[in-house]
Order: structure tokens, then C-alpha cells, then sequence
């Protein structure tokens, strides 16, 4: 699905397309975000409690570009 955002156009993908996110964090990470927008990338963790390796998952598929986290970056900032 292609979405307008305030930047341009984006390309939103659903999380089955994450491979290795289990349906649970996924369920989890959509709560959280229903709740209150997330800030940051250790925000995402605390809040969803994801796993190193969901984070990693996530960030490789480019899931924290809207916080302004590349792929490269999230993978090194999921290694808390």
C-alpha cells in the first residue's frame, strides 16, 4: 500500500512481511502505538517489549525510518 505522509509518499508493509516477528510482538507493537506515538527506538522496546533480535528485524526492514533511525543504525541501536 502507498500512503501520503507529510515527506512524500511511503510504502507501508504489514508486519507478516517481517520475518521472524512472532504475531504476538506484532500485536504488542501495535497496542503500543495505538497508545501513544513512539519517540525513539529504546521507546519502541520498552513499551512493546521486543526482543534484540525483533529490533533488529524491524530496523533492517526499515520499520524506524519515521523516527528518523536508518537500517544501518537501528541494527546497531538494537543491541542494547
Amino acid at each position: 500500500m502507498v500512503e501520503e505522509t507529510l515527506s512524500g509518499k511511503a510504502v507501508r508493509l504489514g508486519f507478516q512481511q517481517v520475518k521472524g516477528l512472532s504475531r504476538e510482538s506484532a500485536k504488542r507493537l501495535v497496542q503500543a502505538r495505538l497508545e501513544q506515538p513512539f519517540i525513539s527506538l529504546s521507546n519502541v522496546a520498552s513499551r512493546a517489549y521486543l526482543s534484540e533480535a525483533e529490533l533488529r528485524l524491524l530496523g533492517l526492514a526499515g520499520a524506524f525510518e519515521s523516527l528518523g533511525v536508518s537500517r544501518r543504525e537501528a541494527a546497531w541501536q538494537a543491541r542494547f
